[in-house]
């Protein structure tokens, strides 16, 4: 309740001399929003990843689904649902013989209308619903290795409202008997397809509406995945990461298209909340102000990787705005730009961002891990460096990586980073040393005060080796007691989100427990 009175001040304060900020792109401290950022999908060692999205209003909403590969973030699958008031919307991420597809049972509509019920295939095989590598070949090709549609198993999703279905604002009676029903079993969902351009209407200049039933999106988006394997058990449910006031527009963008974006936020400012108050800032680019949110110095999360039982750690690192600075085909700019300091320019187009790290025990003790893989190419911010859209990092105990059902390494057994390493590196696993030691504790019987240490702790993930920032137009510090400072509202870090997954083996009962932690981190604006 503090959090959302000191917002309201902070955009009554500020909407004479920062009018745009009195509506800033900000994350979602109640879970939802207009727009979900889910950090990873899967569909490697057993895994499959089911996701959930939620219409926690009385309205209709229409919403974009977008899937992207994680090396650097190309589309390979997207397409609009339509969500009747308090909707529920289920699919799944399944593995096919070359790469993945998604699949859903649900009777809410989407378009194109047949994407999950044409039994049509192209050449290859693949059935509309299957994950297409179209943006990431040809013409549009960026790494010749990495061009098959394995790389399509794993990358993150993204959904954003479109807006609200208003149907007063409807131009055709077909349009009016489409969403007489929908979401429901006997939806004309055929009727909706007018908003297709494939089926001869013609398609509106983003974002004008033009002559669609839509009205600008209003929130209320909530969501969950979960990544579950059948054969161990395992089931590692997260909800993703939700913006709000991203946007006073109506955002539409048929399937195939790129629209709506990250870059999309409108206007273009942001809101974060420090332990110094409230920073609102106006940036030059909706980009800037989507990342400015999500910008982070430091991530810090646990690893758990005792030996003893055969416990595993995985942390999952997304940078949803990379795209926009790092890969020519999303930036009209040179690349890289701020924050970002390489780019996806040659092939193999892989953008890397170098970073360090501390390792604490769980006394606090400082560990010293063992040498990091190095990565070719050599990246020019060092050896130790995040080279994907999505990384997965697999933490280890041992010079080997403990390695999954299917002998990939780390819990999840994520394949695409190893494709950045040489050297015959197991993966992008960070090997802390795990030589067991004891530390006196406070009881007189010497059998009983000492505490062995083991392998597990804290890990500091830090991005400030380099000066990456974003800078915006303007900004100003509200303080928790309401008062105003101009101030340079500099952003420093990178824009991140992500997960720990962690599990560890009962030998004496023959299972596999585990658990999802999110990321903490560290902001710093000055």
């Amino acid at each position: 309740m503090q959090t959302h009175s000191l917002k309201l001040l902070c955009a009554a304060l500020l909407a004479s001399s920062l009018a745009p900020a009195a509506h800033a792109v900000q994350i979602s401290t109640h879970g939802t929003g207009q727009v979900l950022l889910f950090p990873y999908y899967t569909v490697r060692n057993g895994f499959v990843t089911q996701l959930t999205v939620v219409n926690t209003q009385s309205n209709t909403k229409l919403i974009k689904v977008r899937f992207r590969e994680a090396v650097n973030g190309r589309n390979v699958m997207d397409f609009a649902v339509f969500l009747s008031p308090n909707d529920t919307w289920t699919a799944a991420v399944f593995p096919t013989t070359q790469g993945a597809r998604v699949v859903t049972n649900d009777n809410s509509c989407v378009t194109p209308s047949d994407l999950f019920t044409e039994a049509r295939v192209d050449g290859l095989g693949l059935g509309l619903n299957a994950f297409k590598n179209y943006l990431y070949t040809g013409s549009f090709a960026d790494d010749a290795v990495l061009a098959s549609l394995d790389r399509t198993r794993e990358g993150y999703f993204e959904v954003f409202e479109m807006g609200v279905i208003d149907p007063s604002l409807s131009p055709t009676a077909a349009q009016i008997a489409g969403y007489a029903a929908v979401g429901t079993a006997t939806s004309n969902c055929a009727a909706l397809d007018a908003f297709d351009p494939s089926a001869g209407r013609p398609q509106p200049s983003f974002p004008d509406n033009g002559a669609l039933m839509i009205a600008p999106p209003q929130g209320g988006l909530a969501g969950r995945a979960s990544l579950i394997n059948a054969a161990t058990g395992a089931n590692y449910s997260f909800t993703p990461t939700a913006l709000e006031a991203f946007t006073t527009s109506v955002a539409y963008g048929t399937a195939g298209t790129d629209r709506p974006a990250l870059v999309d936020a409108t206007p273009a400012s942001s809101m974060v909340t420090t332990p110094a108050g409230v920073v609102i800032a106006n940036w030059a680019t909706g980009r800037d102000a989507v990342s400015a949110v999500l910008m982070r110095e430091a991530i810090v999360n646990e690893f758990v990787i005792d030996e003893g039982t055969v416990s595993q750690t995985d942390w999952i690192v997304n940078m949803p705005t990379k795209p926009y600075y790092t890969d020519r085909r999303y930036s009209s700019s040179t690349p890289p730009l701020f924050p970002f300091s390489s780019d996806a320019s040659s092939q193999p187009a892989i953008a890397c961002e170098g970073y360090a790290f501390d390792v604490f025990n769980r006394e606090g003790t400082t560990m010293k891990p063992s040498a990091i893989c190095p990565l070719p190419p050599p990246s020019p911010v060092g050896t130790r460096s995040l080279c994907l859209g999505t990384s997965v990092i697999p933490f280890a105990a041992r010079a080997s990586i403990n390695s999954g059902a299917d002998g990939l390494p780390g819990l999840l057994g994520a394949a695409l980073p190893s494709r950045t390493e040489g050297g015959g590196c197991p993966s992008f696993g960070l090997h802390v040393a795990s030589d067991a030691t004891t530390v006196p504790g406070s009881l007189t019987t010497p059998s009983l005060r000492t505490l062995s240490q083991g392998a597990n702790g804290v890990i500091r993930l830090r991005f400030s080796s380099l000066p990456r920032q974003l800078t915006p137009v303007s900004a100003a510090l509200i303080s928790p007691t309401g008062a105003r400072t101009i101030i340079p509202g500099v952003h420093y870090g990178l824009p991140v989100i992500g997960l720990m997954l962690h599990n560890y083996k009962n030998f004496s009962a023959a299972s596999r427990y585990g658990g999802v932690l999110e990321h903490r981190y560290a902001v710093r604006i000055e």
